[in-house]
């Protein structure tokens, strides 16, 4: 498995997303790596959100994990002063870890600790992390520039039991993942999550998805590992299929319009994201629109593909050549969306089939080489659509001992 530094995790497994499980001991370490955790995450939950382990752990728990998985530590929950921010994030990184993460906390100044931190020239990797129960006036891509970040995770603050979910709607966990992956940065979940959490959060494809209280006795926080838990947490992410995808062979094609953010249902009322001063609008104000060609600025529309399966002429190796083999397509098209002129006519959407006979077209055309160069034809011809406005495209070569492999790519309007 290659580390943050490196440009992302991949490894030899089938799925995208990755187990990363929070330990404050040796001990514990050594059992979420026996349960299947992909990232072992050093935290002291009796100290903060973020609490920080002592070193003389952190260095136990490395001499005792060998390199075998990726190791990640928290600074603490430190204030936003700059010299403060940089010297802990410094001391973290030269203990040996592969990733430092950072929360950054309410008031104090996060952007003179976001441009202290680009001068450290950091051999691990930085991840940002963002609570949504206290959003900083921070965006990722920003946040990118000034720091040199790797990543960006989404987290809680308060450990009241309260989920990510109870803070933070799905639409909004997935704007702030697109809006990370748009500028090329790893994404992370975490915040009280529980099993039941697992599967709504692995269809928005982040790359982590973490966990502590889940893991633990009676689901306490502070508490014991149970290796039974840890264990089932590690089977929900590993043995995860997209809920519209049972079986490769049924080769089953979910196509789905999302109508994210257009309108929200709340205590039986339907409210207009126009309207300002309720939490959930000003988590929107902070998170960003997505930008677009025609310059609009507000809520669009999903229409996605996902999971269709076709048997495909593709690939470099002389085993390769004139023979097909399963390639699975995933395609999500962000769109203006139109209810009012829609008039229950298909001829007025961007219909499904567009996307489906756009890509029988192209494989249709013989044998291609690079599963880069199928995907970047199948997001040009999306994005040709007059109401696509951005597009990301996953494609997955199935046959491939010893499991999948592919390409995922994120195109606009702007640079279709």
């Amino acid at each position: 498995m290659r580390r943050w530094p490196d440009g992302g995790f991949q490894d030899n497994t089938t799925r995208m997303t990755h187990f990363l499980a929070s330990v404050r001991s040796r001990a514990e370490a050594e059992l979420v790596l026996a349960a299947g955790a992909d990232i072992v995450d050093l935290k002291e939950p009796e100290r903060g959100a973020l609490g920080a382990v002592a070193p003389g752990v952190i260095r136990e728990c490395l001499a005792a994990i060998g390199g075998r998985t990726p190791v990640s530590a928290t600074v603490g929950d430190v204030p936003m002063r700059p010299e403060t921010v940089a010297g802990a994030v410094a001391a973290t990184a030269d203990l040996g870890v592969d990733i430092v993460k950072l929360g950054i906390m309410p008031g104090g100044d996060p952007w003179g600790c976001l441009e202290a931190l680009r001068e450290l020239k950091l051999r691990a990797s930085l991840v940002l992390v963002c609570f949504a129960d206290a959003l900083p006036d921070v965006d990722p891509v920003e946040a990118r520039a000034k720091s040199g970040a790797r990543g960006v995770m989404l987290d809680t603050m308060g450990k009241d039991n309260r989920s990510l979910l109870d803070h933070m709607p799905l639409s909004l966990i997935a704007r702030f993942l697109d809006r990370a992956r748009d500028a090329a940065l790893q994404t992370g979940v975490a915040g009280s999550l529980r099993t039941a959490h697992v599967e709504p959060l692995l269809e928005l494809r982040p790359d982590v998805i973490g966990f502590r209280g889940a893991l633990c006795e009676r689901g306490v926080r502070g508490g014991k590992l149970d290796p039974k838990a840890c264990a089932e947490i590690a089977a929900l992410i590993a043995g995860y299929r997209p809920v519209t995808e049972a079986r490769f062979e049924a080769r089953t094609t979910s196509a789905m319009c999302s109508i994210c953010l257009a309108r929200r249902e709340t205590g039986g009322r339907t409210e207009d994201p126009g309207s300002g001063g309720r939490p959930e609008r000003q988590m929107e104000q902070r998170l960003g629109h997505v930008s677009t060609a025609s310059g609009t600025d507000g809520p669009l529309d999903r229409i996605f593909v996902h999971n269709y399966v076709l048997e495909v002429e593709i690939g470099v190796h002389h085993n390769e050549k004139g023979v097909t083999q399963r390639v699975r397509f995933s395609v999500d098209i962000d769109v203006q969306p139109n209810p009012k002129d829609l008039d229950d006519d298909i001829n007025r959407t961007l219909d499904y089939d567009y996307v489906i006979n756009g890509i029988k077209t192209i494989i249709s055309g013989g044998h291609i080489n690079l599963v880069e160069t199928l995907a970047e034809e199948v997001a040009q011809h999306c994005i040709a659509h007059p109401r696509a406005e951005r597009v990301e495209v996953v494609i997955e070569k199935l046959d491939k001992d010893p499991g999948a492999v592919g390409v995922q790519i994120v195109r606009r309007k702007q640079e279709g």
